[in-house]
């Protein structure tokens, strides 16, 4: 019965042998580091960033101006399920001005939440409840930023009494400071 003999053909033993040579070849380079840098070109997200809120054309300009800028802080927040960045207002009360950001693939995607009217850079109060999306790019110090997300919701400006916008075409970026 040769379907059952232990012996090979000498051919297919030394392709086999061969197969088990290149193998063995890849294993010892992929030990030794290879040339997979993906790590080494992510851009790093943390520390000290400026959000820019800009109103949808379609809302009224509040104190001349449609964009509204804030000092904010970000953190690593989590790994699973899936890798995030929690970005808060610098020196202020947690959660008062806070993004939830999912980080995958290099898109920050999450929401925007304030829990009160926030006095921005330029003056105006605002406040934010919304959805946003960015591309992270990296800055000529290898920290992450985006440049032109896009953001869906509310974003009041003016106070209580001011001017609320609910559009799907405001914008955001987040610029290392």
């Amino acid at each position: 019965m040769r379907c059952l003999s232990k012996r090979r053909p000498a051919s297919l033993s030394l392709a086999w042998g061969a197969r088990g040579a290149w193998v063995a070849l890849a294993l010892a380079c992929a030990a030794c580091g290879g040339s997979d840098d993906s790590s080494s070109s992510a851009p790093t997200l943390s520390g000290n960033y400026e959000l820019r809120l800009t109103r949808s054309p379609s809302c009224n300009p509040v104190g001349g101006t449609t964009t509204y800028s804030f000092p904010m802080v970000m953190t690593a927040a989590g790994t699973t399920p899936y890798p995030g960045m929690q970005v808060t207002l610098d020196n202020a009360t947690p959660g008062l001005l806070e993004l939830e950001l999912k980080y995958t693939n290099f898109v920050l995607e999450g929401g925007f939440g304030a829990a009160d009217n926030i006095a921005s850079d330029e003056g105006p109060l605002v406040f934010v409840r919304a959805i946003g999306t960015g591309s992270v790019t990296k800055d000529s110090s290898g920290r992450g930023e985006v440049l032109s997300g896009s953001l869906r919701g509310l974003v009041q400006v003016g106070g209580d009494q001011g001017d609320p916008c609910n559009a799907r075409d405001h914008s955001f970026t987040l610029r290392p400071r």
